[in-house]
């Protein structure tokens, strides 16, 4: 009797993160956004843009950067090289993003889950701050065609203005951000820091679906400091460490030129040190 309640007990611990694991995000629109934002603390002028993707259906949904919304594509690009005898990242379609995390959301239920590949490794933890409370005004403008209407919310840190159309229902929008009765076509924080605007809606000529795959479940603030941890070690980590008396290492900036290891570290602290305005910001 008491192994039989021990495996109950098992079944009840381990059960939540299968459900988890399996639970599938249906989708029947492509959206497409153009993110312009600040991520360097040290020039908030320096502006960089990037276009990310949202995956959406009136239930479920998925916003994620170009290289998750094209990872068929890029792979079947990488085989091809791979046969050809070489690989170039660029030609396959890959594009440095600043915005690794997947973000999953049940629209329904709002729910939202975000996902995040750290040292070959899945986490996802539950965003305990949605659903987010948003306040309607009665303000409206014409946005490409589509009228439109203000709404405000508060969400890690930053207060977000939001303008929503109830001309495509889809209670939406970018990164962590839904519940409004419309797709949300603009956001934006109210320094401007972060700025999202509306690219493109398609439906998609066949539904597709997505799911989480195998991951681990944590909390955000564990998620944080295991993040903080791996990224501490990849940032101290140093190529030219133990290497052999008579082995070599060439390294080249982004201009093609050989850099040597103090001017390698300097630029990789610069870089560390410069990007301290993250989305979010608690």
């Amino acid at each position: 009797m008491r192994n039989l309640k021990n495996i109950w007990f098992l079944l009840f611990c381990i059960l939540p993160l299968v459900s988890l694991a399996q639970e599938v995000y249906p989708t029947e629109y492509e959206i497409q956004y153009n993110i312009e934002y600040s991520i360097f603390g040290d020039n908030l002028d320096a502006k960089q843009t990037e276009v990310l993707y949202l995956f959406s259906s009136p239930q479920t949904s998925v916003f994620m950067n170009h290289n998750s919304a094209k990872a068929d594509e890029i792979k079947k690009n990488v085989e091809r090289m791979l046969q050809s005898g070489s690989i170039d990242m660029n030609k396959a379609g890959h594009k440095t993003s600043d915005f690794p995390l997947e973000i999953y959301k049940n629209l329904h239920e709002g729910k939202t889950i975000v996902k995040d590949k750290l040292a070959d490794k899945n986490y996802v933890y539950q965003e305990s701050q949605v659903p987010l409370d948003w306040n309607i005004t009665s303000e409206s403008k014409d946005y490409s065609g589509y009228q439109t209407q203000k709404a405000t919310t508060s969400f890690a840190g930053r207060d977000y203005e939001a303008w929503f159309t109830m001309e495509i229902p889809l209670p939406d929008g970018p990164y962590v951000f839904s519940g409004l009765p419309g797709l949300i076509v603009e956001l934006y924080d109210t320094q401007n820091h972060y700025h999202f605007t509306l690219l493109s809606v398609d439906k998609l000529e066949e539904p597709k679906d997505w799911e989480l795959g195998k991951v681990e479940k944590v909390s955000k603030e564990e998620y944080r400091e295991i993040r903080a941890k791996i990224l501490e070690n990849l940032k101290s980590s140093n190529p030219f460490l133990n290497q052999g008396p008579n082995a070599t290492i060439e390294i080249r900036g982004a201009d093609g030129r050989e850099i040597s290891q103090a001017e390698f570290m300097r630029d990789r602290r610069n870089t560390r040190e410069s990007k301290n305005n993250p989305i979010e910001l608690e």
